[in-house]
């Protein structure tokens, strides 16, 4: 993934740093299906994921 590497004084105070940085660009695409098993959270740990985030995502998987 190239990294394109920004001097720009203006961006550089826009996004409050102290000097030159890297962007990176993630072009993503999401692929849609109505496969059951391949509609699941995987366990691993999320950045940014409060306990108000989790106990939505468990409402979904709640059985009644």
């Amino acid at each position: 993934m190239p990294a394109n590497r920004i001097e720009d004084k203006d961006a550089i105070a826009q996004r409050e740093l102290d000097g030159p940085f890297s962007e990176v660009v993630f072009d993503i695409e999401l692929a849609k299906t109505d496969k059951p098993e391949l509609q699941h959270r995987h366990a691993r740990p999320r950045a940014k994921e409060d306990e108000q985030d989790q106990h939505s995502q468990l409402a979904g998987t709640a059985k009644v």
